[in-house]
């Protein structure tokens, strides 16, 4: 399963890269997030956007002054997001954009990161829960004794409205319905 959804989003990371601002509902999202990280993250420190797609997240917040640490399961996202941070004036605040799985965080030491995200609803997508404990564990296991980690999900019935819309061809694999009707 989890090759399905690197191999998704390999080919979606287009879409990925304006998700967050292609319509009104989205932008809302995106400036609630923003606001709500705003107000709880810490001043400074190092935090880590895990499943983080095309850097969205990780780019406002290096222009706000956070040094950031981006990984996606996409290389093609990763790819992107390289692209895009180069063009940007805080470049230096992203110390490290890294292909890699959210349920093996093993490349960074405990009590790593001084706030840890996990946005756009990359848990969501882990297939199993023992799979998605092991990625909360690993999410916290990597965050400072009490930073904060902000972790956003998609339910069942919003991703099944969105599936037929972005990715037919995916919806119509015996694997992609077993994952939503066992998750």
């Amino acid at each position: 399963m989890v090759r399905d959804i690197r191999d998704l989003y390999n080919t979606y990371w287009r879409q990925e890269s304006i998700r967050l601002k292609e319509d009104a509902y989205h932008s809302i999202e995106f400036s609630t997030t923003l606001m709500f990280l705003s107000k709880y993250l810490p001043k400074g420190g190092l935090i880590l956007d895990a499943g983080g797609g095309t850097g969205v997240y990780t780019m406002e917040l290096a222009k706000k002054g956070h040094d950031v640490v981006l990984l996606d399961l996409s290389k093609e996202n990763i790819d992107e997001a390289k692209k895009e941070i180069t063009k940007l004036k805080e470049k230096r605040r992203v110390k490290d954009t890294i292909v890699g799985d959210i349920t093996d965080l093993s490349r960074f030491k405990d009590s790593t990161f001084d706030a840890v995200l996990c946005l756009g609803g990359p848990i969501s997508l882990v297939y199993g829960k023992s799979n998605r404990r092991k990625a909360m564990s690993e999410l916290v296991r990597v965050a400072k004794p009490g930073a904060p980690i902000f972790i956003s999900v998609m339910n069942r019935y919003g991703y099944a409205l969105l599936a037929p819309r972005g990715w037919p061809k995916e919806i119509a694999t015996t694997n992609f319905v077993n994952a939503l009707t066992k998750g």
